[in-house]
């Protein structure tokens, strides 16, 4: 209609919209692009859309394609995220930050099998200054709240999951409403961090969330004592309680090995006192 219009009024027709991604000829299902084009092409999509975040956006071996694009979109503070592309590995994560292919890195502890080994890559990554991103999303997913805890008490400031339907998921945001809840009565409003409005990266209060971080691991660390001096004590005393048995059972032989030794004494005594009076008739 726009094009017949514009042919009635002798001006020139609008440009037709051409597709995002180009198609193949006879093929429209397949597009085939460069690593320079697609490089391109997903900074043509971030200015012509607010996008705050790419996660994944090339290849899994192609750590010079994320470095490029990441060093593109830097400046404009949006994040490229390193999932497929770390795999929860130290190995790939360490060519990833050589290479300064990400800028945020997601961790699914599921994923990486133990809760200290994604500790220690957590650690690895934000000491490059990397933003960690902890993923609530998994396979067999229950309503425990233990990630929300996780992703606040490492002080990431991230969490990724999944939308609010379904208790194993809104159980995790209704956690982390608990958490902000007793943000607000110990530390006060004040210090609530900002956001960056239609960007993804938080301009993170750090005094706010290591103090908070800092409560949460000295909670942790102070309840794991308690436990183990409950423990300790428990050992101590059944071992104290063992020893009182053995103790009373061993005065209880002696007891009773002194009693037969005075018995038999006894019968010695009356066998020969008769003996005795048997001789003095």
């Amino acid at each position: 209609e726009a094009v017949a219009a514009a042919q009635e009024s002798g001006s020139d027709p609008p440009p037709v919209p051409q597709p995002i991604v180009p198609k193949v000829a006879k093929k429209p299902e397949i597009c085939v692009l460069s690593k320079e084009e697609l490089i391109n092409r997903y900074i043509e999509l971030t200015r012509k859309y607010p996008i705050g975040a790419l996660e994944d956006p090339f290849d899994i071996e192609d750590y010079d394609s994320y470095a490029l694009l990441a060093k593109e979109l830097k400046q404009r503070d949006i994040d490229i995220i390193g999932d497929d592309l770390i795999q929860g590995n130290k190995e790939r994560l360490n060519i990833a930050l050589e290479k300064g292919s990400i800028t945020s890195l997601l961790l699914k502890p599921n994923q990486i099998g133990t809760i200290t080994e994604t500790c220690d890559i957590a650690r690895v990554a934000l000491q490059k200054g990397v933003t960690i991103i902890r993923g609530a999303r998994s396979p067999g997913e229950t309503e425990d709240t233990f990630i929300s805890d996780f992703a606040v008490g490492f002080g990431g400031g991230l969490l990724k999951g999944r939308a609010p339907a379904r208790g194993e998921r809104t159980s995790k945001y209704n956690q982390l409403i608990r958490i902000e809840e007793e943000m607000q009565r110990e530390l006060g409003d004040k210090k609530r961090p900002d956001y960056l409005p239609g960007k993804m990266r938080p301009r993170y209060g750090t005094e706010y969330w290591r103090e908070y971080s800092n409560r949460f691991i000295l909670r942790r660390e102070y309840e794991r004592h308690q436990e183990q001096e409950k423990q300790r004590h428990e050992e101590e005393e059944r071992i104290r309680q063992e020893k009182e048995e053995e103790e009373r059972l061993q005065r209880e032989a002696e007891a009773a090995a002194a009693a037969e030794e005075e018995r038999i004494k006894q019968e010695q005594a009356e066998q020969a006192q008769q003996g005795e009076q048997g001789q003095g008739q």
